[in-house]
């Protein structure tokens, strides 16, 4: 069995320093969801820090980061997910509505190819998987990234896709899932162009235990979603992941990978 730990929001205003102080110790792989031109803020919230200016900014003017994350993709110890194009949010009837859903599919079609040719030619890696902002996509953004030839981690909501042999198989698996552990898991999801595996984030450690033997029992891949400010903020979360990851050590057949090694 396959265990991933999946970082989102490393960008240009990622903080080198805290994001070492999240995972240094973990020991394990990381998948880092990068956002190839970001925004200090996420909607009404300011993830990176207080009284940024407020302009997006491309990741490789972070030489620090840049330098960091080359040196720790040559020693495997992460990889690079593309995670949306700039993370931006627009506000509609009091809601925020993420990039994946509220940028027209032409529009996506342009900025997503754009975003990923441009992390592959600062990390000189080739990107397989697409993460998106807020885990929110539905079918425009699918197709884009089908076109891509990128699998998907996270997972689809909602019934705007084709409906055929694939919909209703995966479906049926992550309905399954759900009724009978509680989460929409069901492991890899075949679809005709692309595959998804949809992901679970820190709650506390018997629900992760509990998720990881109904994972287990059905042979699926896990991938445990987190941010490494959500570690720098929170030392109770930042306690039940390395103490779930010290749990996981101590089982037969798990092996830590990346999120592209799960699918």
């Amino acid at each position: 069995m396959k265990i991933a730990i999946r970082d989102d929001d490393v960008c240009f205003y990622t903080n080198q320093e805290e994001f070492e102080k999240a995972y240094g110790n973990l020991g394990v792989p990381i998948s880092i969801s990068v956002i190839p031109n970001a925004y200090p803020y996420h909607g009404d919230t300011q993830p990176y820090g207080q009284n940024l200016p407020k302009e997006c900014r491309p990741i490789e003017q972070n030489h620090n980061l840049v330098s960091y994350l080359k040196n720790s993709i040559g020693d495997s110890k992460c990889e690079i997910l593309l995670h949306g194009y700039d993370h931006m949010y627009v506000v509609k009837n009091g809601k925020m509505i993420p990039e994946m859903i509220w940028k027209e599919e032409s529009r996506l079609e342009r900025e997503i190819p754009l975003g990923k040719k441009q992390l592959e030619l600062i990390f000189n890696v080739e990107i397989k998987t697409f993460v998106a902002p807020s885990n929110e996509i539905n079918a425009k953004g699918i197709r884009v990234i089908e076109k891509l030839g990128m699998n998907f981690s996270g997972c689809f909501h909602g019934f705007t896709r084709k409906f055929d042999s694939y919909f209703i198989n995966n479906f049926f698996k992550r309905y399954f899932s759900r009724l009978k552990y509680g989460v929409p898991l069901g492991g890899t999801m075949i679809f005709k162009h692309h595959k998804e595996l949809n992901t679970v984030g820190i709650s506390d450690l018997d629900r992760m235990k509990q998720i990881f033997f109904a994972c287990k029992k059905n042979n699926w891949n896990l991938v445990i979603v987190s941010h490494y400010w959500q570690l720098r903020d929170n030392d109770e979360t930042k306690k039940t992941l390395y103490d779930f990851v010290s749990f996981l050590r101590e089982q037969n057949d798990v092996e830590f990978s990346f999120v592209s090694e799960c699918f």
